[in-house]
């Protein structure tokens, strides 16, 4: 049985950074850095609009952790875990056992290892 983000224990701190699963508070924190040109750049979709940002923000939360440090918003991942191709004699086995992970982090905070 796979767990879901929802089920572990938050935040999940590191020596440098916290990870935490994304609130609506986060949706104008992580505009800030995915509208800038260089990051849109590697995005499927180039945030342009806070508001529209602000109201789609809701549909991502289940998927969406932010990267934290001191207290502020940095980066955010998606993580979503998917039942991979499998053949049938052991697809029940398999289930839950493909993750996809995306990550974005504000390049005010690129070059320390962060990701």
């Amino acid at each position: 049985m796979s767990q879901r983000i929802a089920d572990l224990t938050w935040p999940k701190p590191t020596e440098r950074l916290s990870l935490r699963p994304a609130e609506q508070r986060d949706a104008l924190p992580t505009f800030a850095f995915r509208r800038l040109p260089e990051v849109s750049l590697w995005m499927t979709a180039h945030a342009t609009d806070p508001d529209a940002w602000e109201a789609g923000f809701g549909e991502r939360l289940a998927d969406t952790l932010v990267i934290e440090r001191g207290g502020a918003v940095i980066g955010d991942l998606m993580l979503q875990v998917q039942d991979p191709w499998s053949q049938a004699e052991v697809r029940e086995q398999a289930a839950g056992t493909l993750a996809e992970i995306g990550y974005v982090l504000d390049p005010a905070h690129a070059g320390h290892g962060y990701a």
